[in-house]
């Protein structure tokens, strides 16, 4: 399992855990903003067929993007804009 956090700039940050750094935390605030009520469905995504690999669709915005990739040759892409790339073997 990977756990992602995707952050986006905000004024408002509510920090629940501080790993000793001695910063202020606000539990309480951050338990009255969490939607506990969201359930974890697992989407099948937008399977791309190409020459030597897969590749996943997840989520796929103007801004955004979550891609799986499943290389059994090699891939080739052209990048444009690079954010956050996780590579695991």
């Amino acid at each position: 399992m990977i756990v992602a956090e995707i952050q986006q700039n905000s004024d408002t940050t509510y920090r629940v855990y501080d790993y000793g750094r001695g910063r202020e935390t606000h539990i309480e605030k951050a338990l009255d903003v969490i939607r506990f009520d969201y359930e974890g469905k697992r989407r099948e995504g937008l399977l791309v067929e190409k020459d030597g690999y897969n590749k996943i669709y997840y989520c796929l915005s103007e801004h955004f993007s979550l891609e799986v990739y499943d290389i059994f040759k090699n891939v080739m892409e052209k990048v444009i804009k690079i954010g956050f790339i996780y590579l695991q073997q």
